[in-house]
């Protein structure tokens, strides 16, 4: 029973972190924001801080580490058959995670967040991009995806960082991915001729 309540204590510290990051990452670049303000931005003391995370970088790697994680394992869960057959699901999934995790997400893509978590979206996302695509639509090689891929996901983390940023913002998660879905689409039909 004490372990129960420990475990709950422990994730109710950390969501407060994260809020509390989150928050800053809005405000100013992640080099100027200090353990301090973090703590007590989750009105807790800086010790409990460092019981978690080494410093305000590690609390980042953390962070980003934990949501890739959970978004490999989401991305991963779907075949390249099932992304041609019914990619709305695929693409649901993404959105709803994203969802999840939108203070974060927001914060990260923030002109104050982190670059290196763009990049590294990317580069998750290519790699499922160029094995499932591959296999869809690869011809043994004699089609180059590179740009299909490219300007995909460039496409689609414009889309993501439109959906964050707009304050008037009313579209759910589910309404992002037919969007996406139906830019996407239509792209990858040019493929298939």
């Amino acid at each position: 029973m004490r372990q129960k309540a420990l475990d709950r204590r422990v994730k109710r510290t950390r969501a407060n972190l994260r809020a509390s990051i989150t928050k800053l990452l809005h405000q100013k670049p992640v080099n100027e924001i200090t353990v301090r303000e973090i703590s007590e931005g989750a009105d807790i003391n800086r010790a409990t801080f460092y019981l978690h995370y080494k410093d305000v970088y590690d609390m980042i790697d953390k962070i980003e580490n934990e949501m890739f994680e959970e978004f490999e394992k989401i991305i991963s869960a779907h075949s390249p058959e099932e992304f041609k057959e019914h990619p709305f699901l695929v693409i649901q999934d993404i959105f709803t995670f994203l969802d999840q995790n939108k203070d974060m997400c927001s914060a990260l893509l923030s002109p104050n967040g982190d670059m290196a978590f763009v990049e590294k979206l990317k580069a998750v996302l290519w790699k499922k991009c160029a094995y499932d695509w591959e296999k869809l639509y690869g011809n043994n090689g004699q089609i180059d995806l590179g740009p299909y891929i490219s300007f995909v996901l460039s496409g689609s983390i414009g889309l993501l960082s439109y959906w964050l940023d707009d304050q008037k913002n009313t579209r759910t998660a589910e309404e992002m991915a037919k969007m996406a879905e139906q830019m996407i689409m239509r792209g990858l039909h040019s493929l298939e001729n």
